[in-house]
């Protein structure tokens, strides 16, 4: 099955990586099974996350970039 990622369902994942805070339950939820589904995240919801993190945590891009990386490798 396929899952498509939204800012919603992602973006909890990347504010706990940058405030060092534990993921929520979704995001572990969705790294436990990700072997049995296949996940996929348009280039709108990159930007858009990337838009957030900029503006309410204040992230440059450079870290932007290694935080989205990160991401994609896990």
């Amino acid at each position: 099955m396929k899952i498509y990622f939204d800012t919603g369902i992602i973006y909890p994942r990347f504010e706990s990586q940058i405030k060092n805070q534990p993921l929520a339950k979704v995001s572990k939820f969705l790294y436990n099974i990700r072997g049995r589904h296949e996940y996929f995240v348009s280039n709108l919801t990159k930007a858009e996350v990337f838009r957030k993190l900029h503006n309410e945590l204040s992230v440059d891009s450079k870290d932007c970039y290694n935080s989205w990386d990160s991401f994609v490798e896990s």
